[in-house]
């Protein structure tokens, strides 16, 4: 998981050396590469354990990072933070719902 950190943030020095538009490389792609990269990163390593529930968050995570890719650089910022409020609000009633279920306190 730190190598996929690393790596991510490693190329996005390199897109600002090669002179890529700053929209991009300080807008659009700290609020969407990472995501795509670590939450596929996260999911592929929960599958390899059978979480299931986990390896969903990591690819909600994933398409958050996806969809944030259309809406621009402004609008990406937007889709994180609303998209990833909705992932984990979603996820901790997943798990109260598990809880309350199986009778856990």
């Amino acid at each position: 998981m730190a190598m996929a950190w690393v790596a991510v943030f490693v190329v996005m020095g390199v897109l600002a050396g090669a002179g890529v538009s700053r929209a991009v490389v300080y807008g659009l792609y700290p609020t969407t590469v990472p995501f795509m990269v670590v939450g596929l990163a996260w999911a592929a390593i929960m599958a390899a354990r059978a979480n299931w529930r986990s390896c969903g968050t990591g690819l909600a995570v994933a398409v958050v990072g996806a969809v944030g890719a259309f809406a621009g650089p402004a609008g990406a910022w937007a889709v994180a933070g609303l998209g990833l409020f909705i992932v984990f609000v979603g996820n901790a009633a997943a798990t109260a719902w598990a809880q309350r279920r199986t009778g856990a306190r």
